[in-house]
């Protein structure tokens, strides 16, 4: 029997990652792993997608400008933006090297971007996230941190439960363009939630899609949507054991 810390979608949000890993005593007042959590009783999982703010205002915060004065056709403001989040994503990297084997983080389709530049994700509002697209104003992600990126796991299967970004299929973990022009990696717990069953798993933990009114549980017990850091501050906490899942929604204060 252990536990699992299940963080969803970041999104340059790191004040809040840091803020859910200090709440689930996951990380000390210093930013260092716990000992439940280095003894191997915890296990966190972060779901994906550390880049690419997702709101004009959490963009100006990197960017260290005035709310709606950030311009992502700016590569002043784009090197801001990039150099804020690499310092960031060391911080979480050093962090997740200490934790050893009891953490892990996921690739997101954001971070695959980041890494291989090309694809051009754009918001309902149009705005476009460049930071580290080279090629539209944007810097290169270091190249250290491209190899970190490149290395993540795309799932985690423990005991019958599948952690992975977008959802239970193997076309959800292949984020080329197929990806992102499908609809169905952002429908599919709506339409398709057998989906998780059909591929063998007893339960699923995914991010990728916005849940606006916090953490979906689905009510047949199959799954958790958990991409509710930024909007509700919300995170995962599970009892993996011989039974069911044990599940319990937990909100930043």
């Amino acid at each position: 029997m252990r536990k699992y810390v299940c963080i969803g979608d970041v999104h340059g949000r790191f004040d809040l990652l840091w803020a859910a890993l200090r709440a689930s005593f996951c990380a000390d007042s210093e930013g260092r792993p716990t000992a439940p959590l280095k003894e191997g009783r915890y296990h966190l999982v972060l779901i994906g997608d550390l880049v690419h703010p997702k709101s004009r205002e959490d963009y100006a915060r990197l960017a260290a400008v005035e709310p709606g004065e950030f311009d992502h056709r700016n590569p002043e403001h784009l090197a801001a933006v990039a150099g804020r989040t690499v310092a960031e994503i060391r911080r979480v990297r050093s962090y997740l090297e200490e934790c050893g084997d009891s953490a892990t983080i996921l690739l997101g389709n954001h971070d695959w971007v980041a890494v291989e530049p090309g694809q051009v994700l754009e918001m309902s509002d149009g705005l476009e996230h460049l930071e580290f697209d080279p090629a539209r104003g944007g810097v290169a992600l270091p190249d250290d941190l491209k190899e970190w990126f490149r290395g993540m796991p795309r799932e985690l299967v423990v005991d019958g439960v599948q952690f992975s970004h977008a959802g239970p299929t193997p076309p959800m973990r292949e984020f080329d363009m197929f990806f992102h022009a499908d609809d169905e990696p952002r429908t599919w717990w709506r339409k398709k939630p057998h989906l998780v069953e059909d591929v063998g798993h007893r339960f699923g933990v995914y991010g990728h899609t916005v849940m606006p009114d916090g953490i979906y549980l689905d009510p047949q017990g199959r799954f958790a949507m958990v991409d509710a850091l930024r909007g509700q501050g919300q995170y995962l906490e599970m009892i993996v054991g011989d039974g069911d899942p044990q599940l319990r929604v937990l909100a930043l204060g």
